[in-house]
């Protein structure tokens, strides 16, 4: 499981997958939904394993979550 918003991990986690020869077929790429869609298309349009996950629960529990992974990844805040 590769769980990140940020398109360098993945392009990172893709090319260590790839000099250590791993069959990418069990390996997943999740990001929260609304988050990086642009990545999980292109994921999924080159043949990896890529979902979206949407946490639920009471909003003033969720809204905090939420709010920590758009400022830990300000490139998604900036497109």
């Amino acid at each position: 499981m590769i769980a990140t918003h940020n398109q360098r991990s993945v392009e990172l986690a893709i090319s260590a997958l790839n000099d250590l020869k791993v069959n990418h077929s069990g390996v997943y790429f999740g990001q929260l939904l609304g988050m990086s869609d642009y990545i999980t298309f292109a994921l999924g349009n080159e043949g990896y394993n890529a979902y979206k996950y949407v946490p639920y629960g009471i909003v003033s529990e969720v809204m905090p979550y939420l709010i920590r992974r758009a400022q830990e990844n300000s490139d998604v805040l900036s497109g």
